[in-house]
């Protein structure tokens, strides 16, 4: 039972994550958006990021940005053959497992070439002690999704009045 509702976040999180990307593309102006958007911000300021170093991984983005512009306009095309495919209700079940399998390849390549350039800033821009925050960082985002995920499939609690 557990397992199907790993399998159900995962969806949802899957789902979740193409519905950012296209609204981030349209808002942040392409792939760089998608691939941090306003996190960028947020992370230089949480782990002290100095101006030279915020240049470099911009410089490491913008290198890999020929390589997410045309996975990103491929999932926005997907996204948009979805919406057409179950415009009024329609459900053809073999054309929706098909854009859904396409959707789910384009967003493991996005987040394949998304965790290269994070591992590529950690590696060669971070310095030990922002390595360090950077891991806590990390360990707190999975913490709180893990806890999420528990208050969001653990059973309701009742409480009766007496």
């Amino acid at each position: 039972m557990k397992a199907r509702y790993l399998a159900i976040a995962l969806a949802l999180v899957v789902a979740a994550g193409a519905l950012t990307a296209v609204w981030a593309h349209t808002r942040a102006g392409g792939a760089h958006g998608m691939m941090f958007g306003h996190r960028m911000g947020w992370i230089a300021r949480k782990l002290d990021l100095s101006d030279p170093q915020k240049t470099q991984i911009q410089a490491m983005i913008q290198a890999e940005r020929p390589n997410f512009q045309p996975l990103v306009k491929q999932l926005a095309a997907n996204h948009q053959q979805m919406l057409v495919a179950t415009r009024g209700g329609s459900f053809d079940e073999a054309q929706v497992r098909t854009l859904a399998n396409q959707q789910a390849q384009t967003l493991a390549e996005l987040m394949v070439l998304r965790e290269r350039v994070i591992a590529k800033a950690y590696n060669t821009v971070l310095t030990p002690d922002q390595k360090t925050k950077a891991d806590t960082l990390r360990q707190h985002m999975l913490d709180r999704m893990s806890q999420r995920f528990q208050e969001q499939t653990s059973p309701p609690t009742t409480t009766t009045n007496q």
